[in-house]
């Protein structure tokens, strides 16, 4: 069976997140929400199954463990009013540094891949520096310390894809670093749509900045997933 047949359930839970956005009755709108939210990443999971049939690995089990945490993190980040922000980034943060240890194991490391990624950690070093700067007076003190560190992490996770593409170009490693760049957009929406905005936005903007964030964030794990499960990390 074809992996790609598995993404129409991805699809579809998608569909149905995005959806639940425009139905007007509450109840029925947050229980769409609550219902496609995890399913979404749950979806991926038997994707890994494929990777580890050719061949099972730490990396591919380190894979799983960040999809399952990154499904606990959708679900606190689901509840109304980001009530439970913290708790989602939390998990997400665990789920990103269970990535990092596995994309650092693939990793062909040179010289080259050294000079290639340095000038973009300085990129993403300003670029994140200079959005905490403009964020960190609407944060209180716990997030001023775990939105720093989870925006770290996320850049770690965008440069660390760069280097695998780099030291072993393919199509495998093209789609890990393509959704590394995109789960980076996804968290920096999140932050610009969270943190960035002075005044209250119109729910036609929330509700854009809302679909931008899933769009990138589902196709990310989605491009993990289906690196992994084409051998990237089998042995």
């Amino acid at each position: 069976m074809s992996i790609f047949y598995f993404l129409i359930f991805t699809l579809i839970f998608l569909v149905i997140k995005l959806a639940s956005k425009f139905i007007k009755n509450e109840e029925v709108s947050s229980a769409l929400n609550f219902f496609a939210t995890p399913l979404i990443v749950i979806s991926l999971l038997p994707l890994i199954w494929f990777g580890i049939y050719l061949g099972p690995t730490v990396p591919l089990m380190l894979i799983i463990f960040a999809l399952t945490l990154s499904v606990v993190g959708d679900v606190y980040n689901s509840m109304p009013n980001n009530s439970h922000f913290i708790w989602g980034l939390v998990y997400f943060a665990i789920a990103h540094i269970f990535y990092v240890i596995a994309f650092i194991s693939i990793i062909n490391f040179s010289w080259i891949v050294f000079w290639t990624l340095l000038p973009v950690a300085i990129e993403i070093i300003i670029l994140l520096t200079f959005f905490y700067m403009k964020w960190r007076k609407r944060l209180d003190k716990i997030m001023a310390i775990a939105v720093p560190c989870y925006m770290i992490i996320v850049g770690f996770i965008m440069l660390i894809t760069i280097g695998v593409h780099i030291g072993n170009p393919g199509n495998g490693t093209f789609m890990l670093m393509l959704g590394g760049i995109l789960f980076f957009a996804s968290d920096l929406t999140i932050g610009i749509s969270t943190f960035g905005c002075k005044t209250p936005t119109t729910e036609l903007a929330t509700k854009l900045a809302g679909f931008i964030v899933w769009i990138t964030y589902v196709a990310a794990q989605v491009l993990f997933a289906v690196a992994a499960a084409t051998g990237l990390f089998s042995k």
